[in-house]
């Protein structure tokens, strides 16, 4: 029997995962939250 488990970083959904066993593959999908998805900001020279 195979066993493993991660940390997942707070800014993750930990509550949203979704897994799938495929062509014998394990696939985990979790999304990030909303609040901490990157965004672009402005940069000027002084």
């Amino acid at each position: 029997r195979f066993s493993r488990s991660i940390q997942l970083p707070n800014d993750y959904e930990a509550s949203q995962a979704e897994a799938r066993y495929e062509a014998g593959l394990l696939i985990v999908r979790v999304p990030r939250a909303a609040h901490t998805r990157p965004r672009q900001i402005p940069v000027q020279a002084a």
